[in-house]
């Protein structure tokens, strides 16, 4: 991360920032710990109840670190833009569903309206997409203490090669005050003084969300009343496409569709071995384990699988050389055979061709998506 990007010229600011950075991230870091070393010393009793804030304190400082990577990334001009065909509406509620969850839980109704119009199966950027809704749901949620939240699509737009998409995203929260509302979207500031003490947070989601949709050629409004709520309106550009088959639901395969099938681990972390072996066990999968790219290709040599999950970063001979060195075998099923590339590293994803692997997951991934991504690619 280059701390250029998240700081100014002002040294009481950059202390400032970094003052609550540190707050944010040691926060739930502490409860990480704390529940964590609860559940080793709990009854059983309790176990429910920790899983579940262990949980949600590790998506929120996972949602957290995303955002300070965005937010440099965008300050640099780093950040890469991956247009293909997606179902934008099952794509929506996927990428909801844990916002949708949260709403209920705090009380909230949830609202997702989607106009008939808009064509099944669009091309854009579906990460970003999501991004933007995942922060201003997030926001609506974090501000709204009764009442809802909603969100609707509906087609603005509509010619030969294109379209556009206007999206609301609505609550009846705690409201913006006018002289605020510009100010809402300057990183590390969320409004007054006593938002920013009742509310944690850097500030840093509504920032990335208006530049997100500036670099993806859409606009952004927003309305909001004191006591009644806030109003977030923008538009999204979007290429049409031929393209009838529902790519998302090629995912949802039940786990008896990978039943016995074969599958080889590379990674040289434990504890991500134990992980991801135990998701495969769940879904009835065989796996076999290699701990450097070395020992990857020479199993591939030797046995038959029907798909490989490959790591990056390991020693000796890492991922990316391991991949190219098994599409380099004699033989047409190792250029068929399916990786899935496991990465931390975010300037991967666009070098996909060049480095031969079949699709790419960022760490830490969402189990469902392992999932689909093994269902799409493991025949």
């Amino acid at each position: 991360m280059n701390v250029e990007n998240l700081t100014d010229k002002s040294p009481d600011k950059n202390l400032e920032i970094f003052t609550l950075l540190s707050h944010e991230i040691r926060t739930p870091l502490n409860a990480i710990i704390g529940i964590s070393d609860l559940l080793q010393k709990s009854e059983t009793t309790h176990r429910e109840e920790y899983y579940k804030v262990l949980q949600s304190t590790s998506e929120n400082l996972l949602e957290l670190v995303n955002n300070i990577l965005d937010f440099s990334k965008i300050n640099s001009g780093d950040l890469q833009l991956t247009n293909k065909p997606f179902n934008i509406r099952k794509k929506l509620e996927h990428c909801l569903y844990s916002q949708q969850q949260t709403a209920r839980e705090k009380g909230l109704e949830f609202k997702l309206e989607f106009d008939p119009g808009i064509p099944e199966i669009i091309i854009g950027d579906q990460v970003k997409f999501c991004q933007i809704f995942i922060n201003l749901v997030s926001n609506s949620i974090k501000f709204t203490d009764e009442g809802e939240v909603a969100v609707s699509l509906r087609l603005q737009n509509d010619n030969k090669d294109s379209l556009v998409v206007l999206c609301e995203v609505n609550d009846t929260g705690i409201g913006i005050p006018t002289n605020q509302i510009n100010r809402i979207f300057e990183p590390f500031h969320q409004g007054e003084e006593d938002i920013n003490i009742n509310y944690a947070g850097t500030g840093l989601g509504l920032s990335i969300t208006q530049k997100l949709i500036k670099i993806l050629e859409g606009d952004l409004w927003v309305e909001s009343e004191p006591g009644a709520g806030t109003y977030f309106r923008f538009s999204l550009p979007f290429e049409k496409t031929s393209a009838t088959q529902n790519l998302y639901d090629l995912g949802k395969l039940n786990g008896s569709d990978l039943r016995g099938k074969k599958v080889l681990v590379v990674e040289d972390n434990k504890i991500n071995i134990l992980v991801i072996s135990k998701y495969l066990e769940l879904w009835q999968m065989e796996c076999e384990i290699a701990e450097t790219g070395k020992e990857a290709l020479e199993k591939v040599v030797s046995s038959e699988y029907d798909i490989v999950l490959m790591d990056i970063h390991m020693p000796e001979m890492n991922g990316l050389e391991a991949i190219q060195e098994i599409r380099n075998l004699s033989g047409d099923k190792y250029k068929k055979l399916p990786v899935i590339a496991l990465t931390a590293v975010t300037e991967i994803p666009g070098k996909k061709e060049l480095y031969h692997f079949t699709e790419y997951l960022m760490k830490p991934f969402d189990p469902e998506k392992l999932k689909e991504l093994i269902s799409i690619h493991c025949k």
